[in-house]
Order: structure tokens, then C-alpha cells, then sequence
């Protein structure tokens, strides 16, 4: 089988991670001849530490998917709506030139963040995975009309191509979300560690400069990603500044007072509000990293006091969860159903709380405080868990490919591109 990765759409962080990890399992599953992946330009860095000992992996240059909103140019909504459309035809156009191009060697093509790319057709059989919907369920994110866009693009993939999904609770969105629209859905977990488990025993320095006990959350600053509700409810908790809050990921760093970005969005804007407000101490009551490296991040988290996680959508659960049980590091965790059935398989004990309510993120973390001792020994143990592996999921994978490529069917774009 000869598989073509269509992925002009790189997401950093934990997105990054499932590539690298299932594009490794792809080169090592013998069902697979050969390999390639379409990336933007200047993005090929990231993949120096593949094992590819077979040289089947080729790393396919497509232009940039990215497409002018035009904001900037007027100030009519209707001309920014023309020229809003006008950039995304272009930049489908150019995309469908690129993948018509690369698909003519290939058996197969898989688009791996089918929800944050512009549908193209393909003569090739297509699986697409939808990795998650949070830019459909938090419209405040891209505002009405880019989230109008996002969903016929959605809906696209959907209807032309074998879908997966990564959890029981994604399949459900997609019947909320797309009443009426016929789908060839399939699911394949993929909530474990990309790190498997991996000690990290040389801190570095940024751990080190860290107290001894310290609440870690690594996640980007979107909407579902709750730092407000957190933020909120740490500034009451009784342990404040005496176990500070340390927050990784992309834009963390610019909640600090040392930062002076000014046009940076309005939730950066709206939590470092927030903290003025609360008077949160920077060094004291929190930690705000911004983007760290992976071997970072696992030090941090496995120094960790406790990670919390409490978004309000995940699409098959969360990567820093699999990673701090895997490091056996207590969880305190949102009570949503994709948490649920992420960790319905792990023998730890979880502090779980409404992420709506500030009232019971305190109550969760004060439970971690007073039985501390009981939550460390069930994550510790929980190290012992047996969990899917890569070569486990890509196997799901190519099991579907081979489905796909039985079916034999092409997809069709409605309308002029």
C-alpha cells in the first residue's frame, strides 16, 4: 500500500505528537510500502527524529493552506465577506493543483486534521480524520462566519470520505452537529501516552527553579480550555501561593505582567485582566511558560504535585492526563463525557469536577489535599496499566485503509472550486 499523509496543517503541541507517533507506526507496519506527508514549507524539522531505516518516508512541499480574512483592507462587511471568499477559493484552488500533483504515485490518501483543512477532491479513496469539533461548539473562537466556513468544510470531509473519529463522545457530537448528514464513521482511539512512560531524570532548568509542590496545566488559551473558570477558582482555593499554579503551552507566556504584547486577542487580554483583578502573583501565585519543548513538559509533569485538566471539550481525551498516570502523577480532571470514557480503563483514582463550576474545582483540589497519600499511590499504581500501543492504533488504522481501498469509491466537491 502506498499512503499519502495530506497534512498542509500542522497543529503544535499535542496534535504534533499523534503525527509523529502514528506516522512512525505507519514506516514500521509492513502493510505499508511507502510514505509520504504533504507539509507547509519550513515545517520539515520536526520530523529529524523518525526511524526510517527503510528510506520509505518522502516529505511532499504544498503551499501554505492559510487564506486572507482581509480584515485589515475595509471596514464594509460585505467586501470583507467577497475577499474573505475570494482568498479561500484561491488557496483551494492552489491546494487542489498541489494534491492532484503528489496523489498520481499513491494507493490512498488519509487526511490527518481533516477539521482544520479546506476539502479537496481526490480520484484516490480518502479517510479523514476529524480530530475534534471545539471550533464548531465554541463559535467565539473564530467569530460566526469563519465558523460558518468551518462547518460546510467540516460537513465535506464527512460526506465524501470514510471518516474517524478518536472517541465514542466525538461520534455523538458529529450526530449533533450534522442532523441529517450522512457519514461513514469509524473510531479509533488514540488518548495514550505519546512518551510511554518515559522517566525524565535530569530537571531542567526551569524545574528547578520551581517550588518543591506545584499544580501544572499544560494547554493553549482557547476558549474550551478553561483558564478562566481555573483561574477563578485557584485565586479561592486555601493553598494558594503555598502550591502555585504552573500554565505551559502556546500564549501562556503572555498572561505575565513582563510581557507587554499589547495586540495579542481577546483572551489574552480578558485573563491578564483577570489576574490583575484577582491579584494573582506572577512567581508566586502562577507560572506562565508559554511553549516548551516535549522533554520539558514531561520533566515539569512529572514533577508535578498534580495536573489538573479542565477544559470543556476534548476530542478523544487528553494527552497530559495519559502522560502524568503514565509518569504516576495524580490527576484532578473536568467531568466530561470524553474524560469518562477516556479513563474508564485506568485504575486511578480521579479527582473529578463540574469545570463550569468554580465551586467544585476547589472542592476536587482540596479532595487531592487532604487524601493526597491515597491519590499518589493509585496513580503510581496506575503506572502498571496495560494501554493500547501505536502500533496498535495504526494497525486500526491500516485496517481501514485497506476498507477504503476496497470501497474504491472518489469524492466530489459540490459546485466550482
Amino acid at each position: 500500500m502506498r499512503l499519502l499523509i495530506w497534512c498542509p496543517t500542522l497543529n503544535p503541541g499535542g496534535g504534533e505528537r499523534l503525527l509523529l507517533r502514528l506516522l512512525q507506526s505507519f514506516l514500521d507496519n509492513p502493510a505499508i510500502a511507502r510514505v509520504a506527508i504533504t507539509i507547509s514549507a519550513g515545517s520539515e524539522n520536526i520530523f529529524n527524529g523518525l526511524q526510517d531505516p527503510g528510506a520509505r518516508l518522502r516529505l511532499l512541499s504544498v503551499p501554505n493552506p492559510k487564506y486572507w480574512q482581509w480584515t485589515s483592507l475595509t471596514r464594509l462587511s460585505r467586501l470583507q465577506q467577497w475577499l474573505g471568499d475570494w482568498s479561500r477559493r484561491l488557496a483551494r484552488r492552489r491546494l487542489q493543483r498541489a494534491f492532484d500533483r503528489v496523489a498520481k504515485s499513491f494507493d490512498i490518501a488519509y487526511c490527518f486534521w481533516a477539521q482544520h483543512e479546506l476539502f479537496i477532491r481526490s480520484k484516490l479513496p480518502i479517510v479523514a480524520t476529524i480530530q475534534d469539533l471545539t471550533l464548531l461548539e465554541f463559535p467565539e473562537i473564530l467569530g460566526e462566519r469563519r465558523t460558518s466556513q468551518l462547518h460546510y468544510e467540516t460537513q465535506e470531509w464527512l460526506t465524501n470520505s470514510l471518516c474517524v473519529v478518536s472517541s465514542r463522545a466525538m461520534e455523538e457530537k458529529i450526530k449533533r452537529l450534522f442532523v441529517g448528514v450522512p457519514t461513514n464513521v469509524h473510531v479509533v482511539h488514540h488518548a495514550i501516552s505519546p512518551n510511554t512512560g518515559r522517566t525524565h531524570t535530569k530537571p531542567s532548568a526551569t524545574s528547578r527553579s520551581l517550588p518543591a509542590d506545584y499544580l501544572i496545566y499544560p494547554a493553549n488559551l482557547n476558549t474550551h480550555k478553561n483558564h478562566y473558570a481555573l483561574l477563578n477558582a485557584y485565586a479561592r482555593w486555601s493553598k494558594r501561593g503555598v502550591i502555585p499554579l504552573v500554565l505551559t503551552g502556546p500564549g501562556t507566556d503572555l498572561l505575565t505582567q513582563r510581557c507587554q504584547e499589547t495586540s495579542s486577542g481577546w483572551q489574552v487580554t480578558r485573563l491578564r485582566g483577570l489576574i490583575r483583578r484577582l491579584e494573582l502573583r506572577e512567581g508566586t501565585d502562577f507560572f506562565a511558560l508559554g511553549y516548551i519543548s516535549e522533554s520539558e513538559l514531561m520533566q515539569l509533569t512529572q514533577g508535578a504535585w498534580c495536573l489538573i485538566m479542565p477544559s470543556l471539550a476534548e476530542g478523544g481525551g487528553s494527552f497530559p492526563v495519559e502522560e502524568a498516570l503514565d509518569l504516576g502523577v495524580p490527576v484532578a480532571c473536568s467531568d466530561i463525557p470524553v474524560m469518562r470514557e477516556h479513563l474508564a480503563a485506568r485504575n486511578a483514582k480521579i479527582a473529578w469536577f463540574d469545570p463550569e463550576s468554580g465551586d467544585k474545582i476547589i472542592e476536587a483540589l482540596d479532595e487531592m489535599h487532604s487524601q493526597y497519600a491515597a491519590f499518589k499511590k493509585s496513580s503510581v499504581q496506575a503506572q502498571r496499566d496495560v494501554r493500547p500501543t501505536w502500533t496498535d492504533v495504526a494497525s486500526e488504522y491500516v485496517r481501514l485503509f485497506e476498507s477504503a481501498l476496497q470501497v474504491g469509491s472518489s469524492t466530489h466537491l459540490p459546485g466550482k472550486l
